[in-house]
Order: structure tokens, then C-alpha cells, then sequence
């Protein structure tokens, strides 16, 4: 019988935070991932995780979620000035 599952192996690395917040991605990673020097990644949480992913990624993914939200989104972000500006109103 042939098994078609393939194994994950899942390697770790231990980094360290700096004084000014700032990791080094582990050289086999970049590698792996085709990470560049001075490339753009998008940090964010999700959870209690944080991902780090190219900005070529995210762009991809929001696409996605534009095509499928975007009408939602964009409803609701003019919700959300329409109520700032009458915020500020009141202020003034």
C-alpha cells in the first residue's frame, strides 16, 4: 500500500527582539522564501500569532477579499468617516 500523505517537517528557529524591536529572519528562511534585502514585508497579527509575509502576498490576498467584501468594505469605511467628520463637527 502506498501512502500519498506527504511529511511535515517543521523546523524552528529562536530569534532574538532588539532594543529597537527588530528580529533577524533566519538566512534559510529568506532563502526559502526568496526574501531579498530591502524587500517589503507586511507584519500583522492574527490571533495570537504574528505573520510576517511579502507585500506582493498581502496584495494578492486583499484582492481576493475585495472581489468577495469589497462593496461591504467600502460601505462600511464611509460609515466610518461620515462619523469622524460629525465627531469633529460636534468638536468645532
Amino acid at each position: 500500500m502506498i501512502d500519498n500523505h506527504q511529511a511535515v517537517v517543521l523546523i524552528l528557529f529562536y530569534v532574538t527582539v532588539s532594543s529597537k524591536g527588530q528580529i533577524v529572519i533566519p538566512s534559510i528562511i529568506r532563502k526559502k522564501l526568496g526574501i531579498q534585502k530591502g524587500e517589503k514585508l507586511v507584519v500583522y497579527v492574527e490571533k495570537d500569532r504574528i505573520i510576517i509575509e511579502p507585500v506582493e502576498k498581502m496584495v494578492k490576498k486583499s484582492r481576493g477579499l475585495l472581489k468577495k467584501e469589497g462593496n461591504k468594505v467600502l460601505k462600511h469605511l464611509l460609515e466610518e468617516r461620515k462619523k469622524e467628520e460629525e465627531r469633529e463637527e460636534i468638536r468645532f
